[in-house]
């Protein structure tokens, strides 16, 4: 039961905390379940919510989402904080933004990279418009 949790470390996790409900109160089974149908709503694809473990632990109830990188990836894609789960609203706690920068070179090869800016097309107007007398000049000349 430790070894998956050794292949994660702790910056390869997403929490979600669900503040008002008590672990004891619900059907851990089910509370977790009732995430995985959430995330799979959200737009999720079943083989990387297949990779993803879910622990749960008190603090009203907070859920580990911990799993490969790829898989939390597409957690984070997910529009998290409009979860519900037992009618409670989940809050992000830890885990929203991308990998932690500490793992950069380790990740930074299988990252694909940041989009190009996109075009200028204010440097091209000026451009169009000098381009205009010219036509004109050449126009008259003869």
């Amino acid at each position: 039961e430790e070894a998956p949790v050794e292949e994660a470390s702790p910056s390869d996790c997403v929490e979600l905390t669900f503040d008002g409900l008590s672990l004891a109160d619900v059907d851990q089974d089910e509370f977790k379940a009732e995430i995985k149908e959430n995330l799979v709503t959200m737009g999720m694809t079943r083989e990387a919510l297949n990779e993803l473990q879910i622990r749960l632990r008190e603090g009203s109830i907070i859920a580990e989402l911990i799993g490969p990188v790829a898989a939390l990836e597409e957690v984070r894609a997910q529009p998290l904080a409009e979860m519900k789960v037992c009618g409670v609203q989940a809050a992000v706690t830890k885990g929203a933004e991308r990998l932690v920068p500490v793992q950069a070179e380790e990740t930074e090869a299988a990252q694909p990279p940041p989009p190009p800016p996109p075009p200028q097309p204010l440097e091209e107007e000026p451009l169009a418009e000098e381009a205009q007398p010219d036509v004109e000049a050449k126009a008259t000349a003869p």
